[in-house]
């Protein structure tokens, strides 16, 4: 939990290669973490990196869909 909000409040003060290097470490450790690639795919799309945030999206699906 620490380092998804760790996450949001970097992302919140415009952090956002900080917070996804938190979503980064946070993916390694708990994967199926709720929000998580969601959350990632937001912050690629906001860094204008519309590939990071389509596989992220893609991950967001098949970790809803196995759930």
């Amino acid at each position: 939990d620490a380092l998804f909000v760790s996450a949001a409040i970097l992302a919140a003060l415009e952090r956002h290669a900080e917070a996804l290097a938190f979503l980064d470490r946070l993916a390694k450790a708990s994967p199926h973490y709720p929000g998580l690639w969601r959350f990632k795919a937001r912050l690629h799309a906001e860094v204008g990196d519309p590939r990071m945030a389509a596989l992220c999206e893609r991950a967001a699906e098949r970790d809803s869909s196995s759930t």
